[in-house]
């Protein structure tokens, strides 16, 4: 199995209310080469590592980002979509962790987003391997 590499990249920020500064929007991907399902992590970059280092040897490709404001995840989001970042995504999950190590999984298509933007399915009690399984079976 390829080593996964991460790469940082800045994305042009949204401007609006709820970013009257437009700022840019910082997101990491890892991935190794080829295809692999893609898994969105928004939270702090201390909480969402342990995330990132299991779904990256695991198979997946993971596009890692703290987000300021609910626009800055459809920057993100049509970024992906895109390609601008670098990794192909038909499909994807979007993985909201708290700092306290829970998660919060929703699966997106590429241009369908959640009603709310990080609504899901809580996947505290279920474990990482198991999420793991999880969204391998649903992503392929």
């Amino acid at each position: 199995m390829a080593t996964p590499t991460t790469r940082s990249l800045e994305l042009p920020g949204p401007e609006g209310p709820e970013r009257p500064d437009g700022g840019a929007v910082s997101v990491q991907v890892t991935s190794a080469a080829g295809w692999r399902p893609v898994i969105v992590l928004v939270g702090e970059a201390r909480a969402c590592t342990p995330f990132v280092e299991r779904l990256s040897t695991a198979g997946f490709a993971t596009v890692a980002c703290d987000l300021r404001s609910p626009a800055d995840l459809t920057t993100v989001l049509e970024a992906l979509e895109r390609g601008a970042l670098g990794v192909d995504a038909v499909s994807y999950s979007v993985l909201q962790v708290a700092a306290d190590g829970s998660a919060v999984l929703s699966r997106v298509r590429a241009g369908e987003r959640p009603a709310k933007p990080l609504d899901g399915v809580p996947v505290l009690a279920v474990g990482v391997d198991a999420m793991c399984r999880w969204l391998l079976r649903e992503l392929r």
